[in-house]
C-alpha cells in the first residue's frame, strides 16, 4: 500500500509540474544557447579583426618588398653605371702613362734644338731639357693623380653600392620569410574562423529546434498561462455513478486488511460509462500508467488541476479546449478485482483537495 501511495503522489506531482519544468528547461536551454551563438560570434568577430590586420600587413610587406626591389634596381643600375666609369677611369690612367713615356722618349730622342737655342751652350741646353722634361712630367702627374683619385672615389662607391646592394638582399628575404609566417597565421585563422562559423551555425539550427519545440508546446495548450475564468466551488459528478469505493486520505483496503493514502476518490461506475470534465480546461497531459490505466489530466481556471484514471476509448487529445461536461472517455470495465472504477482527484497546484468537498 505504501508503494500504491507513493505512486499516486509521484503521478500526480510529475504530471500537473512537469510542464512547467519542461517550459523552464526549454527558455534555459534557449537561453544558454542563445549565450553560446553570441560568445561564438565574438569570438568569430575577433577572428575577423585580427585576419583584417593580417592582411593589411601582408600587404604594407607586399609594398615593402616591391620597394626594395626597386630600390635593388636603381642599385644595380648604379653599379653597372659605376663599373662603366671604373674602367673608362683605368683607361684613361694608361693612356697618360703611355702618353707621358711616349713624350719623355720623344725628348731624349730629338737630334737638334731650334736655331734660336743654336748660341746657347751645351750645359744651357741639357738644363733646359731637365727643366721642360720635370715640367712634362710634373703636368701628366698631375693628371694621373686626379684620375686615380676619380677611379678610387669611384672603387669605393661601387664597394658602398654593393653593400647596400646586399643589406635590400636581406631585406627580402626578411620580409620574404614575414610573408610566409603571415600567410600561416592567415590559413590558421581563416580555418578558425570557418570552425566557429560551422559551430555557431551548429547552436543557430539547435536554437530554431529549441524554439519550435517550444512553439509546439504551446500550441499543444502545455503553458503555464493563466486559464481565464474562475473554478466554481461545487462541481457536477463525472460520472452519473456516485457510489465511493474508496475516500479521500487514509483508506482502508478490505481485500488486505490494510490502510494506504488516497490523494482522490475512486466512484464504483459501470463498464464503459461516460466520463465527463467536471469544469472547462485544457488537456495538458494524457497517458498509460502501471496501478491507473489510461489517466487525463485537465487544466482549470486559477491554477486547478483535475484527474480521471482507469479510462477507455479516450475522446479527447492532449492540448484540447474542454467545455464543461465534454466526454473525456469511458470507464475501464476490466483490469480491477472490485470492479470497474474511476480514479478521479482535484488539486489546486501541489494542494490535494478532497473531491467530496467540491461535488454535488
Amino acid at each position: 500500500m505504501i508503494k500504491r501511495l507513493l505512486t499516486f503522489l509521484i503521478l500526480f506531482a510529475a504530471i500537473t509540474f512537469a510542464v512547467r519544468e519542461d517550459i523552464e528547461v526549454k527558455e534555459l536551454e534557449i537561453d544558454k544557447t542563445k549565450d553560446k551563438i553570441e560568445q561564438i560570434s565574438e569570438h568569430e568577430k575577433t577572428g575577423e579583426i585580427r585576419l583584417e590586420r593580417i592582411r593589411r600587413s601582408l600587404n604594407q610587406v607586399k609594398e615593402d618588398i616591391k620597394n626594395i626591389q626597386k630600390r635593388l634596381q636603381e642599385i644595380r643600375e648604379t653599379l653597372q653605371r659605376l663599373t662603366n666609369l671604373k674602367v673608362e677611369k683605368e683607361k684613361r690612367l694608361d693612356e697618360i702613362l703611355e702618353k707621358k713615356e711616349e713624350a719623355v722618349k720623344n725628348i731624349y730622342m730629338t737630334s737638334g734644338l731650334p736655331d734660336n737655342l743654336a748660341a746657347i751652350s751645351d750645359m744651357e741646353i741639357q738644363n733646359r731639357k731637365h727643366v721642360y722634361l720635370q715640367s712634362i712630367a710634373s703636368y701628366r702627374d698631375s693628371i694621373f693623380k686626379v684620375e686615380r683619385a676619380l677611379k678610387d672615389s669611384i672603387a669605393q662607391l661601387i664597394e658602398e653600392t654593393a653593400k647596400r646592394e646586399d643589406e635590400e638582399k636581406e631585406n627580402i628575404k626578411r620580409n620574404l620569410i614575414l610573408t610566409d609566417s603571415l600567410r600561416t597565421l592567415e590559413r590558421e585563422n581563416i580555418k578558425e574562423i570557418e570552425r566557429l562559423r560551422g559551430e555557431k551555425q551548429e547552436y543557430i539550427v539547435a536554437l530554431k529546434m529549441l524554439e519550435k519545440q517550444l512553439e509546439e508546446l504551446r500550441k499543444l495548450g502545455l503553458t503555464e498561462q493563466t486559464i481565464a475564468g474562475k473554478f466554481p466551488a461545487k462541481l457536477p459528478w463525472p460520472t452519473e455513478s456516485r457510489e465511493i469505493l474508496h475516500g479521500f486520505g487514509m483508506t482502508q483496503d478490505a481485500r488486505y486488511n490494510t490502510e494506504f493514502y488516497n490523494p482522490g476518490i475512486d466512484i464504483k461506475a459501470e463498464p464503459n460509462e461516460i466520463v465527463r470534465v467536471v469544469h472547462s480546461g485544457t488537456v495538458t497531459h494524457l497517458g498509460w500508467v502501471r496501478g491507473f490505466g489510461n489517466i487525463v489530466v485537465v487544466k482549470h481556471p486559477e491554477d486547478y488541476y483535475t484527474l480521471y484514471g482507469n479510462l477507455d476509448n479516450l475522446y479527447v487529445t492532449k492540448g484540447m479546449e474542454l467545455k464543461m461536461g465534454d466526454m473525456i472517455g469511458q470507464v475501464s470495465p476490466t483490469g480491477w478485482l472490485e470492479g470497474s472504477k474511476l480514479h478521479f482527484e482535484i488539486r489546486k497546484g501541489r494542494d490535494e483537495i478532497n473531491p467530496l468537498y467540491r461535488l454535488q
